[in-house]
């Protein structure tokens, strides 16, 4: 790319940044923090910038969706916003940061909502962090009162390393047959039930509810988020190639923070 070309690529990017009213506040926050939002990915070839309608009905990638659906009904009730299937999901680095395949993200809609829950990097791979603690509540509601504890032990065990894959049939019938020399045979009915599908789900979002309470934050300063997922919604994002923002800096005798402060 000739210099003539990334000074007119510049020049447009700031054109449609200094066109947006959410913008300016994200940028002030940017300034401020000296911290970004960023997108990672290996498979955009973006020699400098693009700008991407904000995606609705986004569906999960690997967290089963029933929890997807749930964590988005609680976001929409308290926050007005579905963030899991309305907002682009970000990390934060600090804004002098650049790599291939980072690209910054800016906020060119008209409006701008950010939040982030407090200690959470990847929601559903920290919850599968939690599946004995999972496992052991749905456990206590099997009525395994009058079992040995090596036995209770032995079958929280089995439900934990089993729990993603619970909803098929064959999936209980082999917590069954791990189990099935002391298990009593009302409970061994119980985990064969589609009752004991509707256990493990309660048991998960219930776990859910404790990961999310007391630890949303939606007054966010990028300066406070160390790793966890940023999620934003707005109707339009630019993302900026983060290796073609530092060669336009340096053509203009100066560090990206700065080139993102002659933004606005």
């Amino acid at each position: 790319m000739k210099v003539d070309d990334v000074v007119k690529s510049y020049d447009e990017l700031k054109k449609a940044v200094t066109a947006s009213p959410a913008a300016k506040s994200y940028i002030n926050n940017v300034n401020e923090s000296g911290r970004i939002a960023v997108h990672f990915s290996k498979n955009m070839r973006v020699d400098s910038y693009t700008i991407v309608n904000n995606k609705t009905n986004r569906m999960p990638t690997n967290t089963p969706e029933f929890i997807h659906d749930y964590i988005d009904t609680v976001y929409e009730y308290q926050y007005g916003i579905p963030y899991r299937s309305e907002a682009l999901f970000t990390y934060v680095r600090d804004i002098n940061n650049t790599a291939s395949g980072l690209y910054y993200v800016i906020p060119v809609g008209d409006s701008l909502d950010m939040m982030y829950v407090n200690g959470i990097t990847d929601f559903y791979l920290q919850l599968l962090q939690d599946l004995d603690e999972i496992a052991d509540a749905v456990v206590s509601n099997l009525g395994v009162d009058d079992m040995e504890h090596v036995y209770v032990s032995k079958l929280t065990d089995v439900i934990a390393e089993n729990i993603e894959q619970v909803e098929e049939e064959d999936t209980r019938q082999r917590i069954v047959l791990a189990n099935r020399d002391f298990l009593p045979q009302s409970i061994q009915k119980k985990i064969l039930s589609d009752d004991f599908v509707n256990l493990v789900k309660k048991e998960m979002l219930n776990h859910v509810d404790k990961m999310i309470k007391g630890n949303v934050i939606d007054n966010v300063n990028l300066g406070d988020i160390s790793k966890e997922e940023l999620h934003i919604h707005s109707e339009r994002f630019v993302l900026i190639n983060s290796t073609w923002a530092e060669t336009v800096a340096k053509e203009k005798g100066i560090n990206v923070q700065s080139l993102f402060k002659s933004m606005i």
